[in-house]
């Protein structure tokens, strides 16, 4: 599940911080470049003004999770496509967020300069868990045996199957808060959950309510 090798050099999470953002144009494309830049909230643009949690009833063929931040982004649920909370996002002091179902830890960052994962007792380094890919706009998300990659795109994180690069899920800002999109059949315990961690990485300390470094 986690695995790849740190290269500080290509690390997307080095010093907090984004570079280049990809240029508009069609949603359909190839991502001109990964790193989108840091806003108030995180890579993902979002309006400054809280907004009030979405609704509404979600696609049919799709799992919808939204990232309910906007009112408290240190203590945030987020919701499913009937509104209903599934996971709890907590950040703490050290700084540490936590994500929870229920009773039940899913998965922890330490946000130190390059971010520290901590899911089914293990540690690895965020860049581990997300993987850049040398000479391409992408980073890779093992799930089980099959290997995903997150793309950034028209202010859009799109995820693709690595093999057939068919797209699975997308994240967008909707009303505010961050929406994840996936297809019914990727929809596992294990890729949700993967992907609501990644989602909140791929966002940043300021998504949870944490200063820049």
């Amino acid at each position: 599940m986690f695995n790849g090798q740190h290269n500080a050099h290509n690390n997307p999470y080095h010093q907090g911080g984004w570079s280049n953002m990809p240029p508009l144009g069609s949603a359909t494309g190839p991502a001109a470049g990964w790193n989108p830049p840091q806003n108030a909230y995180g890579g993902l643009p979002v309006a400054l003004a809280p907004a009030p949690n979405p609704s509404g009833p979600s696609v049919p063929g799709q799992v919808v999770y939204r990232f309910a931040f906007s009112r408290n982004p240190a203590d945030f649920p987020v919701l499913d496509g009937s509104n209903r909370p599934v996971f709890r996002i907590y950040t703490g002091g050290r700084p540490l967020t936590v994500i929870m179902m229920g009773d039940r830890h899913i998965a922890r960052i330490e946000w130190q300069p390059t971010p520290v994962v901590e899911r089914l007792g293990r540690k690895i380094s965020a860049p581990q868990f997300l993987r850049p890919n040398p000479g391409s706009a992408e980073c890779s998300m093992m799930v089980g045996q099959t290997e995903y990659r997150w793309s950034a795109h028209f202010r859009r994180f799109f995820l693709r199957v690595a093999a057939s690069n068919a797209i699975v899920a997308v994240a967008e800002v909707v009303h505010g808060n961050v929406e994840f999109r996936c297809i019914q059949s990727a929809a596992n315990t294990e890729f949700i959950e993967l992907s609501i961690l990644a989602v909140t990485l791929l966002q940043g300390r300021t998504f949870v309510g944490l200063p820049r470094i």
